[in-house]
């Protein structure tokens, strides 16, 4: 980390980048939305089942729009949400209730049925041991991603992870209950930025 509290990414990663120019923000989120299946198709071709990490968020509905448009083997595809919101899940603020509605919704209509779509089990009295038991289920999968979706907020937010936040200096690759982020709500569930970079 820098002196401002921020990570500095390392050259391996801009050797690897690719900037992708479009004239309107939907162009882009089509085109994450076709890299994303293209890289999928790719692995599943290669291994037996993909562990998909997805965030919420506004701009990611259309990504999921575009995965659910694709011919994908997707019962061998198992979602993980990187961050939700402690609200229940039938709530607009949930991420699991975004999934659902504009990726996991139009694959069922379509008469796919995705393999495993692993939802948070909120439980108001206890976050703490709702993250230990999604870091355990993850676990059970290797406790990586094959392939993230990661989107950043306005204010600079990944996943649940905040500028400048005590969340950040997390070092176990672990699921961690946010009790106070700067946003509403401020309890939230996320990945760990180690668990982040698997």
């Amino acid at each position: 980390m820098n002196q401002h509290g921020y990570e500095v990414i390392g050259a391996e990663f801009y050797a690897t980048a690719r900037i992708v120019r479009q004239p309107r923000a939907e162009h882009v989120l089509d085109a994450a939305g076709a890299f994303l299946c293209a890289r999928l198709e790719r692995l599943l071709h290669e291994q037996d089942q993909v562990i998909l990490g997805v965030p919420g968020g506004r701009s990611v509905a259309r990504i999921f729009a575009a995965l659910a448009r694709h011919q994908l083997d997707w019962q061998r595809v198992h979602v993980f949400l990187l961050d939700e919101r402690c609200v229940p899940p039938g709530t607009p603020e949930s991420n699991y209730g975004l999934v659902q509605e504009h990726l996991i919704g139009p694959l069922q209509q379509r008469g796919t049925r995705p393999g495993s779509v692993h939802p948070f089990a909120y439980n108001a009295a206890s976050a703490d041991q709702g993250a230990q038991q999604y870091t355990t289920e993850l676990a059970s999968y290797g406790l990586r991603f094959d392939v993230l979706l990661v989107s950043m907020g306005e204010d600079g937010h990944v996943a649940s992870l905040f500028p400048r936040h005590a969340a950040l200096r997390v070092a176990e690759r672990c699921f961690i209950h946010v009790h106070d982020a700067p946003k509403p709500p401020p309890a939230r569930i996320s990945a760990s930025l180690p668990l982040l970079r698997t």
